[in-house]
Order: structure tokens, then C-alpha cells, then sequence
């Protein structure tokens, strides 16, 4: 019977408890979170978008979440915990190769560009650390006891170290799965993960020779400059204010800046000029168009890139290849790097000029026989760049610079073995060539 107020009996405020909660509304505001950090990143997601894209009220929002770090917190929380555990008791081989495809098939999945966004911010996201503490992703504890027992049992060699093969393996399935998300790639990632634990577990338990860490400045945005100098132009007598020599350096480092904080959507020339201090008319001189200005910056970065000497054998090409792509990310300009790897992953067709030199030099190599015929140089380009990245990106953010720098050329040297024993390379022990990639 209703209350003196109107309201319902059992009602503390005098209302009635209103629509029950539907089940779906927390699972859509996640969705709708990550995908707008897939797109816009940290910077571009808001509860006002995420509830205009899911449909459900802002209000409804902040009352399951104080915020939209809180909301992502959950939602990857959510995301990585979909991914189930192989049963603990497969022989090792079987439980890494059933780690490796669910590994894949998030990845593969609807979400799969939100989490190489969340790669692509490793070393800078606060979140990403908080998803460590929050133990939201229980996988690299779980596969590194498994690996280690495994090892203990004599199921592998006591040379295998447990976090270096789970950290292989996890790279090389993004190298995997950005290789076929390409177009014109072959195969699926889940025929070949069984071939890519084996080559994995080939390339930890080797002691091939790999390069050597690098010393002098990392990569900078010097280097961009270097490839993108100011253009001369004649003073001419009367025509006003004197140009700033200083333009080119100032946009060119606000972009990188821009792009690294707030991700390919996020790059407006208003963002640059306002992160530069200069006027949009300069802006739009050098690049005339927000096109303009994402594809130079693509380009340059392209262009500034130290691609190895084409004349070095093709392993050893592959290693200094794999080297530079890692000082990248871990230098000056890497989180505009690491952005750019985002979108190329999230849109397989745009940036296809990306490792050009590499094409090159894998489609010489298996013209005049140094490869086997089976390798795709496109396949092998866009496993390397993606497992490099996953590599780099899988290092604790708490790891120094420098550290990180001395420890890269071990990481490359597992991913390019890797790789190369699984595009049939190398020659297994009864002589006879691993298939290529199916």
C-alpha cells in the first residue's frame, strides 16, 4: 500500500526501486570501453563516450565505476580473464600449444587491437601496472610454474629458462597473428602454433650467436629531422617577420609527442601547433591537411629508421633489423612508434611501406637460395615487427632504459631464431627442411 508521500510501501526514499538492472549493462559499457581505447586510447575515452556508445546512461556508468580508468581496469580485467588456463596436467608441449592458441584467438578476437593498444602504452600506462597488482592476468605466473616444472621433470633442458620460453612464445604469437590479420598472408595462426612452440622451444634451448648490445644515443627525434630538414628558402627584403629556423624541430617533436600520448587519433594538427607553441599557419604550410601531417610523420619516422646493411647475411640482417626496431620503441620517439604499430594492427591495409628494406632483402635471400622457397618476405616482415614488439613491450615498465637496452639483443635473437625455424629455415635433425608456414 502506498505511502502518505504517493510513494511504494518497503521504499526508503518514498519511490518505488525502479527498472530491475539489466544483465547486459556491464558487459556493453565494457565493450564499448574498450572499444574506444582500441580507437582513441586513454586520452580519447571518456564515461560520456563510453555511455553513448553502449546506450547505457552516464549515470548508470558512474555508479558501477568512479571512473573511466576504473571502467578500463575492468574491462581488461574481464577480457584477459576469458582466456582459460590448459589443463595443468598436458605433457609441456601440448600445454604451451594450448596457451598459444587461446593466446591467438584473443588476439584474433573482437578486442584484440584494445590489447595491442594497451602493449603499445606498456611502459607508460599507470593501469597496466595496476592490472599486474590486481592479478588480472594470471597467465606468465601459471605458464613460467609450468615451464619450470617441466624442466625440474626433465621434460626440457635445464638450459631452458622459464619466463624466456613463455616470453618467446607469447611474442611470436603476435608476430603470428599480425602476420596473418595482413593482407595476402597464408595460413591461420592456429595451424601453426603447434610448429611455433617447437621452433620457441628450438630457438631458448640453442646457443646461437646473436648481436651484440648497442652503445651511443638511442634513436631520436633528431634522426627524424635528419631525413625531414628545414627547407631553404630566400630571405626576401621587406616580407616581415624573419622565419623561425627553429619551425621544424618544434612541429616535428610536438607530433611525435602528440602521437605518443594520445595515439593516431588523437594526432590533430591543433594538438601539435598547440603542443609546439607555433601558429596552424605554419603547421599547414609543411603539411597542409591533418593527411598530410599523419602521413609524413608515418613516413618519417619510416625514413629515419637505420635499416642494416642489405649485404649481411640474411640472419644477421634479420638481427640488426630486429635490434633497430627495439631501440626505436625504447627511445625518444618509441611510444609514437609503438602507437603507430597499433593502428597498423588494428588497420591491416594502411602502412604497408613499413619494413620495406626487409622485403627486399628475405625476397633476395630466397631467390638465390639463402632461404627456402616456401617464406613469404611479407609473412616474415610482419611476424618480426609484431613479435619484436610484444617482446619490448612484455618488459617489466619498471625496468630501466638502460637495462632493458642491454637485455634486447637476447630478446631478438630468440624471436628471429624463432621465426626462422618456423618458416622452414633451418634444417631439422634428420636433415630434412621444418615446413614453411601453411
Amino acid at each position: 500500500m502506498g505511502s502518505a508521500a504517493g510513494g511504494r510501501a518497503g521504499s526508503p526514499t518514498g519511490r518505488g526501486p525502479g527498472r530491475p538492472r539489466h544483465p547486459w549493462t556491464d558487459s556493453r559499457a565494457r565493450a564499448a570501453a574498450l572499444s574506444s581505447f582500441a580507437e582513441r586510447g586513454l586520452a580519447g575515452t571518456s564515461i560520456t563516450r563510453v555511455a553513448e556508445f553502449s546506450r547505457v546512461s552516464n549515470q548508470s556508468v558512474m555508479l558501477r565505476w568512479s571512473s573511466v580508468d576504473d571502467l578500463l581496469l575492468d574491462a581488461f580485467a574481464e577480457l584477459l580473464g576469458r582466456q582459460a588456463a590448459p589443463y595443468y596436467s598436458l605433457p609441456v608441449r601440448g600445454y604451451l600449444v594450448e596457451h598459444a592458441r587461446a593466446h591467438a584467438a584473443l588476439l584474433l578476437g573482437e578486442h584484440g587491437p584494445a590489447l595491442v593498444r594497451l602493449y603499445a602504452t606498456a611502459r607508460t600506462a599507470r593501469f597496466l601496472a595496476e592490472l599486474d597488482e590486481r592479478g588480472a592476468d594470471p597467465r606468465p605466473t601459471a605458464v613460467g610454474a609450468r615451464i619450470a616444472r617441466a624442466v625440474t621433470a626433465g621434460d626440457l633442458p635445464a638450459t631452458v629458462e622459464p619466463a624466456r620460453l613463455r616470453a618467446t612464445v607469447d611474442a611470436a604469437v603476435l608476430g603470428l597473428v599480425c602476420a596473418a590479420r595482413r593482407v595476402g598472408s597464408r595460413g591461420t595462426p592456429h595451424d601453426a602454433v603447434p610448429a611455433l612452440v617447437d621452433a620457441a622451444v628450438a630457438a631458448v634451448r640453442a646457443t646461437a650467436a646473436g648481436p651484440k648490445p648497442r652503445t651511443g644515443a638511442l634513436p631520436s627525434v633528431a634522426d627524424i629531422l635528419a631525413v625531414r630538414p628545414e627547407p631553404e628558402r630566400p630571405e626576401r627584403p621587406g616580407a616581415g617577420r624573419p622565419r623561425d629556423a627553429t619551425m621544424g624541430r618544434r612541429l616535428y617533436t610536438a607530433a611525435v609527442e602528440v602521437l605518443g600520448a594520445h595515439g593516431w587519433e588523437g594526432l590533430t594538427i591543433g594538438a601539435v601547433v598547440n603542443r609546439a607553441g607555433t601558429a596552424r599557419s605554419g603547421a599547414y604550410v609543411r603539411w597542409g591537411s591533418l593527411a598530410g601531417l599523419r602521413a609524413d610523420l608515418a613516413a618519417a619516422m619510416e625514413d629515419a629508421f637505420p635499416e642494416p646493411d642489405r649485404a649481411l647475411p640474411v640472419r644477421e640482417y634479420l638481427l640488426e633489423y630486429g635490434l633497430s626496431r627495439g631501440e626505436v620503441l625504447i627511445g625518444e620517439y618509441g611510444g609514437a612508434a609503438a602507437q603507430l604499430f597499433a593502428v597498423a594492427f588494428a588497420r591491416p591495409g594502411d602502412h604497408a611501406e613499413i619494413g620495406a628494406g626487409l622485403v627486399g632483402r628475405v625476397t633476395r635471400a630466397v631467390r638465390d637460395g639463402e632461404l627456402p622457397a616456401t617464406v613469404d618476405a611479407r609473412w616474415l616482415r610482419d611476424a618480426l615487427d609484431g613479435a619484436v614488439f610484444a617482446r619490448v613491450t612484455a618488459a617489466p615498465p619498471s625496468l630501466p632504459t638502460q637495462e632493458l637496452r642491454t637485455a634486447l639483443p637476447g630478446y631478438v635473437t630468440d624471436v628471429v631464431d624463432t621465426l626462422l625455424h618456423l618458416a622452414g629455415a633451418t634444417r631439422a635433425s634428420n636433415g630434412r627442411s621444418r615446413p614453411g608456414v601453411p
